[in-house]
């Protein structure tokens, strides 16, 4: 194992930093530990009745923005890149589902709604399977630098963490395997006041008298660990050591100028690293709303059981006043003036009042609404103010799914880096590509990976994709209907663009729908000569509209120059010889009289298109 420094010197260095972040982040800690028994109804008196304020807000919202899926795309930043960007967007697909990432989504979700901030380690890769292997940091492990506030800092470095870390726990022969060192002295028992092992007697106290009778040495005993990043003399290095400080067992240098950490945030507040969670807004509802619901029941009970008041001269003894069937009980006067009810205050309006308002105050605060809780309202509203409300919830909590997105842009970021980093162009996998015939499998190697420039990350949020695209839909039908008798209309190209945006089908599906046409493939295949600067000459009988459209895609060479203007002069060309004899067909290739028998065929058949782009969906 090679070293920076002395061991001493570092085991010290990491005790300061350890101890550093562990008195900042264990009060956030104690306080979101005591918050899960809220969330899991756990903190209540078994005589009493426990609220579920934290639990409904947290899983509407958590449902909400799980279930509006993060669309990513690639789009190349040079046009050297664009065939390669072609390959690599379904990659990024292929590798999702490799990786598991509905699952690993839930979790970061879940972190970042509870904690305020969720944390992923993408430092790992998988060189046999050629896979990033991302994982979700338990945030009551996690120990983030105290003064950071960006992982890496802003644009010029400022609040970039210095060290960061979390607990672990391996086998020995976990150990052994990964090929780690000075572990054999290496105990559980002596570990047991670390943060991991605090943690699950929070979450799992049934557990807590088989752990503690587990013996000494045990062969498959997990032992608790810290792994923790750190910068020694202005390098990043990966140490893993015990919690005692006494030993490292792992040491990596760490290449690369960014920690391999990623943040996820709800409600960021400038300068702080975990901003508002969810029980943040939420918990002191739910406390205020179980006192008020278990007062509530001490009545209802009380009304159960009532309490009288007698006549002590009229009834003796007291013990006349037990419960029993058929029983007859002497009264010295009058029995109806010997014992009374003793009337109580019932439970005011008030109460209520401050229910109501501690419910929607919770509601306001997060946009979880009734309606998105599937509760029908109590108060009758018409269907436009019901719509109107679930709408506004819908902007509100889009709003987080866009901030969202920027973890998101920062994990296919770590994506692509990470392929450049371990998958050289000695390296190939197969990938599943979802084409219009069904799936077939291609061969990628590293050398789809080397770009001319980083591709730009593009990412979208379900729902505000959706309403995009029904906006699209309503704009593209109305326009269609508007220009349906307009004979000079490029109806393929409309046609081509409905199925996309309209029907929903990707590139390849509207490519058999519509498949090129003759002019079409032949302005493609002059394009490559175009692309070398090689003149090519046009054809009267050519359809120089749709060679126009597919020529815009050649690169801007002094032969694709003159080509355009050549299809540009042979179109005025062509409307002149049209203007002098109404017989001519627009284009010479066409026989006369086609088009003026069936004139609403005008700009089908052979008419200009352009390509559709590249669909954008990533998650199906």
């Amino acid at each position: 194992m090679i070293l920076p420094k002395e061991k001493a010197d570092l085991l010290s260095q990491i005790k300061v930093e350890y101890n550093y972040a562990f008195q900042y982040i264990n009060p956030k800690r104690i306080q979101n530990l005591d918050r899960m028994r809220l969330y899991s109804n756990q903190t209540r008196d078994k005589s009493l009745v426990g609220d579920t304020t934290v639990f409904t807000i947290f899983n509407t919202v958590h449902s909400k923005l799980y279930d509006d899926k993060l669309m990513a795309r690639l789009e190349p930043g040079h046009p050297d890149d664009t065939y390669k960007i072609d390959f690599l967007n379904p990659t990024m697909r292929y590798d999702a589902y490799k990786m598991k990432k509905d699952q690993l989504d839930y979790d970061w979700d879940w972190y970042t709604l509870f904690w305020g901030s969720g944390w992923l380690d993408v430092s790992t890769w998988d060189s046999k399977k050629n896979l990033c292997l991302p994982s979700v940091i338990d945030n009551a492990t996690f120990l983030p630098d105290p003064d950071g506030t960006l992982i890496n800092g802003d644009l010029r470095g400022f609040g970039a963490f210095r060290f960061w870390g979390r607990e672990i726990a391996y086998t020995k022969d976990a150990m052994k395997a990964r090929g780690w060192e000075n572990f054999n002295d290496l105990s559980g028992a002596q570990n047991y006041s670390s943060l991991e092992y605090q943690d699950k007697q929070f979450r799992r106290t049934a557990q807590n008298a088989a752990q503690a009778a587990q013996p000494n040495n045990y062969a498959n005993e997990l032992i608790p660990l810290l792994e923790w990043w750190t910068t020694v003399d202005n390098e990043k290095w990966l140490f893993t050591t015990d919690l005692q400080f006494q030993e490292i067992v792992r040491a990596l240098k760490w290449d690369d100028a960014e920690w391999p950490l990623i943040q996820r945030k709800l409600f960021p507040i400038p300068g702080d690293p975990f901003g508002v969670s969810i029980p943040d807004l939420v918990e002191d509802k739910q406390r205020a709303r179980s006192i008020l619901i278990n007062l509530g029941l001490m009545d209802a009970k009380a009304q159960l059981y009532p309490m009288y008041v007698y006549d002590r001269n009229a009834i003796s003894p007291t013990s006349d006043l037990n419960f029993a069937f058929n029983k007859w009980i002497p009264s010295d006067g009058n029995p109806g003036e010997a014992v009374k009810p003793l009337d109580k205050q019932p439970i005011g309006q008030i109460v209520s009042y401050i229910m109501d308002t501690i419910d929607q105050a919770a509601q306001r605060a997060t946009a979880a609404t009734s309606v998105q809780q599937g509760v029908q309202s109590e108060k009758p509203r018409s269907a436009n103010e019901v719509v109107r409300s679930f709408n506004q919830s819908d902007e509100r909590i889009s709003t987080s799914a866009k901030v969202f997105g920027w973890s998101e842009v920062e994990f296919w970021r770590w994506w692509l880096k990470q392929y450049n980093r371990y998958f050289t162009k000695a390296h190939s996998k197969l990938i599943k590509i979802n084409g219009a015939f069904g799936p077939k499998f291609q061969k990628i190697s590293g050398e789809y990976f080397k770009l001319e420039e980083d591709p730009d990350i593009y990412v979208e949020s379900t729902i505000i994709s959706d309403q995009e695209n029904q906006e699209k839909k309503n704009d593209l039908t109305a326009f269609g209907n508007f220009i349906a008798q307009d004979q000079t209309a490029n109806r393929r190209y409309l046609n081509k663009k409905a199925a996309q945006i309209i029907a929903g089908f990707d590139s390849d599906e509207v490519e058999r729908i519509y498949p090129p046409t003759p002019d079409e493939l032949k302005a493609e295949q002059e394009n490559e000569q175009l692309n070398q600067n090689r003149l090519v000459k046009i054809d009267i009988n050519d359809d120089h509209q749709a060679h126009l459209l597919i020529h815009a895609n050649a690169e801007e060479t002094k032969a694709t120059i003159v080509h355009i203007e050549a299809h540009k002069k042979a179109l005025m060309l062509q409307r002149q010889l049209q203007q002098a004899n109404p017989q001519t067909p627009p284009n010479p290739g066409a026989l006369p009289g086609t088009m003026a028998a069936t004139p609403n065929l005008i700009g089908q058949g052979s008419a200009p298109a352009s390509r559709v782009s590249p669909s954008v969906s990533v998650q199906k």
